[in-house]
């Protein structure tokens, strides 16, 4: 079970940097890796317009409550029947096996999408969409088959706001 209920809408403490936000966003890995999303909050509690930064669940530490959220949110959602399916957008035949989620703290989820490499050795970048224009269209890779015991991640985040720049 993840702590996704526990910090979502917490502000919360990076041990290690001493980096404080509000959790506002889970992203989770095909290989196993899963991180929390920390933005950060003005001094007058406006958000600023910048890009979340990512974390380790384990080095959170929630300090106060700032948004109350259902304790029952399901944390898996659709996770099950994405993850590793070899999946098209419906609005731009964008294909590529499923390797990556990010839920927001109000329910929206997206999905990361991992095109094959059309060249030997290069990779392709991978593209984020909602999960509404999503369609599984092959079976892809089994999850079994990329869980690592120690998971690392990736660095890819759905950056959709490149224009940010604090309030």
């Amino acid at each position: 079970m993840s702590r996704q209920n526990e910090l979502f809408g917490k502000k919360c403490r990076d041990r290690l940097t001493g980096f404080v936000g509000v959790c506002t966003e889970r992203v989770i890995w095909l290989f196993g890796c899963d991180k929390y999303a920390l933005r950060q909050i003005a001094d007058d509690s406006r958000e600023y317009k910048t890009l979340p930064r990512v974390f380790n669940e384990q080095s959170l530490e929630v300090l106060e409550s700032i948004v109350e959220i259902d304790p029952n949110m399901d944390d898996m959602c659709n996770q099950k029947k994405f993850f590793g399916k070899l999946c098209q957008d419906k609005i731009t035949g964008f294909k590529g096996i499923c390797t990556g989620r990010t839920t927001y703290l109000y329910g929206s989820d997206m999905y990361c999408l991992t095109p094959k490499s059309k060249k030997k050795n290069i990779a392709r970048h991978s593209e984020w969409f909602d999960e509404g224009r999503l369609e599984i269209i092959g079976d892809g890779i089994p999850v079994d088959d990329v869980n690592a015991e120690k998971p690392g991640g990736m660095d890819s985040y759905p950056d959709l706001s490149l224009t940010y720049a604090p309030l």
